[in-house]
């Protein structure tokens, strides 16, 4: 039916665990091609603890070659500040150079009128380095704005290329879970057919919600945005079914249509291998 192929999500119910700030690109995918969404946002955005390194590393802005980004909420999370310190609409200085990780990241700093100089090819924290490779000179001055605990060594890896790193958290991630029982209920019920986690962090603050979260997504086909969201979450014991070969929301949501399509997204069986996170066949 064109419809359907159109719509390939029409009747499954996906559960959307990202933090609710940004929850919308992943939801209207979803919602797009058909599919209900299940909101329960795991985590939510808020400022560091401390303001005080990212205001001592704006003071000297002028000093550093590179501005580095590795997600969209450190984008926002810094130019929010960047106005709060030098008054709204405060400018870079033209000689900084931006490094940016995913289309997401791209798109926030084009918000701001800033298009990245360099974007890696493929969306992950690993490739930053590599990427930049060609255009850093020994010594020249990085400051890297991420969350306070973030998944890969980014400073590491440009430190190794031989430049000097100023790296500041301008926001952390903090549990944001809502009341699991009617999600529980949903899930017992077989009333979920996808589950998404979009970082390591959704998976921890996820189970973190419902302790028994392992048994009951067992039969859901659990999609992961990325390689590290996908190892954190077989890590604690989960199944990953599906990690899209492009680590955005719309990649997510075309793996979960794709998967759909192709009549596999009945809910599924658990296997043997679910204890061990493997995905069975």
């Amino acid at each position: 039916m064109p419809g359907a192929s159109l719509r390939p999500l029409a009747g499954r119910t996906v559960l959307v665990t990202r933090a609710r700030e940004q929850q919308s690109g992943l939801a209207e995918a979803i919602r797009r091609l058909g599919g209900e969404v299940w909101d329960f946002p795991t985590i939510a955005i808020a400022d560091p603890e401390d303001w005080g390194p990212v205001d001592a590393a704006l003071a000297r802005l002028e000093s550093f070659a590179w501005l580095v980004f590795t997600s969209q909420n450190g984008v926002h999370q810094f130019f929010k500040r960047l106005d709060h310190l030098r008054g709204p609409g405060a400018v870079l200085p033209p000689h900084l150079r931006i490094a940016a990780v995913g289309r997401a990241t791209a798109a926030a700093l084009a918000r701001y009128g800033l298009e990245p100089a360099v974007v890696p090819r493929e969306y992950r924290g690993s490739e930053l380095a590599p990427a930049l490779a060609p255009h850093l000179r020994p010594g020249d001055r990085v400051l890297l704005a991420q969350a306070r605990d973030p998944a890969g060594d980014v400073a590491g890896d440009l430190r190794r290329l031989g430049a000097e790193v100023t790296q500041v958290a301008v926001y952390r991630t903090v549990p944001a879970a809502g009341d699991p029982e009617p999600l529980r209920a949903a899930l017992a019920a077989g009333r979920i057919d996808y589950a998404t986690f979009t970082s390591p962090s959704t998976v921890r603050n996820f189970l973190l919600a419902l302790p028994d979260g392992v048994r009951l997504l067992a039969p859901v086909t659990v999609a992961c945005i990325g390689p590290s969201t996908a190892a954190a979450a077989r890590e604690a014991g989960v199944r990953v079914d599906l990690v899209p070969p492009e680590a955005t929301a719309e990649g997510l949501a075309a793996a979960l249509a794709a998967h759909a399509a192709q009549g596999d997204g009945q809910r599924r069986v658990s296997s043997p291998n679910s204890a061990n996170g493997q995905s069975p066949g």
